[in-house]
């Protein structure tokens, strides 16, 4: 959804891009002149915070590609050559762009001239990535691991490691007022962090199956998550703070 919640993107089994203009009444426009794109989870879309722009993946070459959403023009970001994109995110102020690229690592490019500005090798293909609000901070996670890192953009260093699931991360996100970190996992439980120390501060279980995804409300006091239980969706809302969470 755009940032202003005026327009839904959506990708359909074949690829093609459509652009859902929400108000009385849904209208949908096909972006027939956008290649098509990958289909996956919510990592493999991203808008601009000024809603103009869509950075997605190009589902033949893989590439990390920018849409205009009005011209329906696009262009493909460089990056070395044979690298596949699995994730991107745009950061909270657009002016930074970061891509994983399957075991090449993070990306992450200046938007004002789409040059490189920052490379970060990982141990396996990073599953999903989300800047800290606020920030050029980056939140990741490689395949197969229980572990969050979160790297500093400006520094090029890792920040620091999250220690406390006790199954692989499935999902990630951070509260809109960049002070909290959240995780979801395999092992049933989302867990709540402190984005400035990776300091864990709560773990909420109870979880029929492991996480899929999670987002969090606006004024930052909910988290909605839902996992998939044989072909049954299931939705939760968990209250950050509320009765359903607990400390380490």
């Amino acid at each position: 959804m755009r940032p202003d919640g005026a327009e839904i993107a959506a990708v359909d089994m074949e690829g093609q891009l459509s652009i859902c203009t929400l108000g009385a009444s849904a209208t949908w426009q096909v972006m027939s002149h956008v290649p098509r794109l990958a289909v996956g989870g919510s990592g493999w879309m991203s808008y601009s915070p000024d809603g103009k722009t869509l950075c997605c993946i190009d589902r033949t070459t893989e590439a990390v590609m920018l849409v205009n959403v009005a011209s329906q023009t696009f262009s493909s970001l460089p990056v070395l050559p044979g690298t596949k994109a699995n994730c991107v995110a745009f950061s909270s102020d657009g002016k930074l762009i970061a891509a994983a690229c399957d075991s090449a690592g993070v990306f992450v490019w200046n938007c004002s001239d789409l040059k490189i500005v920052q490379k970060f090798a990982t141990e396996g293909p990073v599953r999903a990535i989300a800047f800290r609000p606020g920030f050029h901070e980056l939140a990741t996670f490689v395949m197969k691991d229980n572990r969050c890192v979160v790297l500093d953009v400006k520094t090029g260093e890792q920040r620091y490691v999250t220690e406390g699931h006790k199954q692989t991360i499935t999902c990630l996100n951070y509260t809109h007022d960049g002070l909290r970190l959240i995780t979801g996992s395999f092992d049933r439980t989302v867990r709540v962090w402190d984005a400035e120390s990776g300091e864990g501060l709560l773990v909420i279980d109870g979880a029929p199956t492991w996480i899929r995804k999670l987002t969090i409300s606006r004024d930052n006091r909910q988290i909605a998550f839902y996992c998939k239980i044989d072909e049954l969706e299931n939705s939760e809302i968990l209250f950050l703070g509320g009765s359903d969470a607990k400390g380490d």
